[in-house]
């Protein structure tokens, strides 16, 4: 067989396999081994995808590789250090005598999701295949919200319940984070009125089923902004309309109008005469105080992972030792008895208290992706197939996305098993959006 055609079965392969990935990615559904490992659909299809891209490595011509020795698939230098930092604190956790078993599983997990994850996801991540990634994302995500519709109408289950196919909740609020803007995305830019209204539909189901009051707000706070958006044009030395998503400004005020008063009708006439009290819910899972008139174990523990973070601010207690240690640092913080509701901790202290201060520097780089400006000279061969039009709608979408997910952050750990592989997507997607900087800048 010949070279060609065996590089052409391997590509196939790697496409083939990281669309499989992005659309199994939105689940906790996995098999679990008696070591603790959980292996799902989606991390053996993430690892045959590397498979064949290393295929296409080994197939590919010497006359195919860029000149100058460039690496173009390396995910961005934020991952890496990340990862890297967590390395060091894996170190720290094995210093301190944590669980070896929690330690490796979860090093192995950030490795995954930053490192391998964000290298074949940025060597995806050309012509077409950035729309058909995203679709298989959305795909996946869909199918999680049609799941949590019908867990929703059934009276039989507790609202923790409403969770798609996530442990609870909370996670699926996360993810929820992650994709409703690129909905809201189509919603204003779709050509077909059709799929426009498939957007709508899709933003909306999404707001019906989210119970969890962090993600709910920052969903809302997060369209919110976006639609502004849609109005206040901010134009570049270069003419780039970064934050302009209408060719017109008319269209875009039109749109915020009717963005505001669907909010509005949302808020104030929807959500009172759903068959669940979802404001009771959003307001529940954001409490101070419960209802017998004490601190909600959330906040004892957030002061209780603050203690741990200051005494070991360089490398935090160790990876995968947050349970391990948290009970020695409540000090004078009261403990009230009873199970807890789960993933109620905040997301930076727990890298605060098991990776140090420099790994929350390294997560919140990684966030600000959709934010930042990259060099000059990607290869057309490496150009997405988007129009300059959608990048920008595109660019609005992944900030939207990563801005929410920021702010549930601090009411859940939301870094875990089915939402890191959609999380870096929409990083990387981000980063191969962002705006060129002036030549002569």
């Amino acid at each position: 067989m010949k070279r060609e055609r065996l590089f052409s079965i391997a590509s196939r392969g790697f496409d083939f396999f990281l669309l499989v990935t992005l659309f199994t990615a939105p689940t906790q559904w996995a098999y679990k081994a008696a070591s603790g490992f959980h292996l799902s659909l989606a991390d053996v299809t993430l690892a045959l995808a590397g498979a064949f891209w290393l295929a296409t490595l080994l197939l590919k011509r010497e006359g195919d590789v860029p000149e100058g020795g460039r690496v173009p698939f390396l995910p961005p230098w934020p991952f890496l250090f990340f990862a890297g930092w967590c390395g060091v604190a894996a170190l720290a956790a094995s210093a301190h005598g944590g669980d070896v078993r929690l330690i490796a599983k979860e090093l192995v997990q950030i490795v995954e999701y930053f490192c391998v994850g964000g290298l074949l996801f940025n060597a995806f991540l050309r012509g077409w295949r950035a729309s058909a990634g995203l679709a298989a994302l959305l795909l996946g995500a869909t199918v999680n919200i049609v799941i949590a519709v019908v867990q929703y109408r059934s009276e039989e289950l507790l609202d923790s319940a409403v969770r798609g196919t996530f442990t609870n909740d909370a996670v699926y609020g996360g993810l929820l984070c992650l994709v409703l803007p690129f909905g809201l995305a189509g919603a204003i830019r779709a050509r077909f009125v059709a799929v426009r209204l498939a957007c709508v539909l899709f933003v909306a189901l999404g707001l019906f089923t989210t119970l969890d009051g962090a993600s709910h707000w920052a969903l809302l706070l997060a369209a919110t902004v976006m639609a502004v958006s849609t109005v206040v044009v901010r134009r570049h030395r270069s003419g780039d309309e970064f934050a302009a998503v209408p060719e017109k400004r008319g269209n875009g005020v039109w749109f915020f109008v009717l963005f505001a008063t669907a909010l509005a009708l949302w808020q104030g006439a929807a959500i009172p005469h759903l068959s669940r009290v979802n404001d009771s819910s959003h307001f529940a899972s954001l409490a101070l105080y419960n209802d017998g008139g004490k601190v909600n174990k959330r906040y004892a523990e957030w002061q209780a992972a603050y203690n741990m973070g200051v005494t070991h601010p360089l490398a935090g207690v160790g990876l995968g030792c947050y349970q391990t240690f948290i009970g020695q640092y409540y000090d004078a913080v009261p403990r009230e008895p009873g199970p807890s509701v789960p993933d109620t901790q905040n997301l930076y202290l727990v890298l605060f208290a098991t990776a140090g201060f420099p790994a929350i520097l390294a997560f919140l780089a990684c966030l600000a992706l959709p934010f930042t400006r990259r060099e000059r000279g990607t290869d057309k061969e490496d150009a997405l197939s988007f129009s300059p039009a959608s990048k920008r709608t595109l660019r609005l979408a992944c900030a939207g996305a990563a801005g929410a997910f920021a702010f549930a952050c601090v009411w859940h750990p939301l870094l875990q098993r089915g939402i890191g592989l959609p999380l870096v997507f929409v990083l990387t997607l981000a980063s191969r959006l962002a705006p060129e900087e002036e030549e002569n800048a």
